[in-house]
């Protein structure tokens, strides 16, 4: 199979009398994908585990994979779980603990949390998150504070700076690569991007893969 289920047709797609064996396929993926990038969970930690999902260039489905991975974790209801686009980060007014409890939601108890509308502030100048490395380190330290699992969809490298106030503060980065998409040079150059900004390079996950739709993003590279 070639191509990926986009979130709404994978959902639009299940049929009432039970999932088709592509679905079913897929699910198992997203939930083997969720057991390696988070292969036990601690609920003594007293924080959680930050980690940014990007790829070397548009059009990968490092957004889709993130959706899938953050709602396949959001079932266990002993998992507290949030989901932020960078460019959220960027426009969130508070790094305060306290605050930050009151402008986060939760649309149901299977969804990840995420940011409620007033978290936000419009800036006419560069927001604290540009302008202060402490600010970023507080944020993500609050959300790992009040959150097992903190998944952040990052725009790709080279389509914006999200990645350089990231990369270093985060536990870890995923990189989504769609098969026949990019280059080998592309995916080593954004790998090396990583390390060079400081940051834990988790893995490569293989989207649209050719192959048995369970391999299609299961697939973890650059892990010990």
């Amino acid at each position: 199979m070639a191509t990926a289920f986009a979130e709404a047709e994978l959902f639009a797609a299940l049929p009432a009398v039970g999932p088709s064996p592509v679905e079913q396929d897929l699910a198992l993926s997203v939930a083997a994908l969720a057991s390696a990038l988070f292969p036990s969970h601690d609920h003594s930690s007293v924080e959680g585990k930050a980690l940014v999902i990007t790829a070397p260039t548009p059009g990968e489905g490092a957004s889709t994979i993130c959706n899938l991975l953050s709602r396949r974790l959001a079932q266990d209801p002993t998992i507290r779980v949030f989901k932020a686009k960078s460019s959220d980060l960027e426009r969130c007014c508070t790094a305060d603990p306290s605050r930050l409890a009151e402008v986060v939601s939760q649309p149901s108890l299977t969804e990840p949390w995420s940011f409620a509308p007033d978290a936000f502030c419009s800036f006419e100048a560069p927001g604290p998150w540009s302008r202060q490395k402490a600010f970023r380190e507080h944020l993500i330290r609050a959300l790992r504070q009040q959150f097992d699992c903190v998944l952040i969809d990052c725009e790709p490298l080279g389509t914006s700076h999200a990645l350089v106030n990231l990369a270093s503060i985060a536990d870890g980065v995923m990189l989504v690569v769609s098969a026949g998409h990019s280059s080998q040079s592309q995916v080593a150059q954004a790998k090396q991007a990583i390390e060079t900004l400081g940051g834990k390079l988790e893995g490569c996950c293989f989207n649209r893969l050719a192959k048995s739709p369970l391999q299609r993003i299961t697939k973890l590279w650059g892990r010990n």
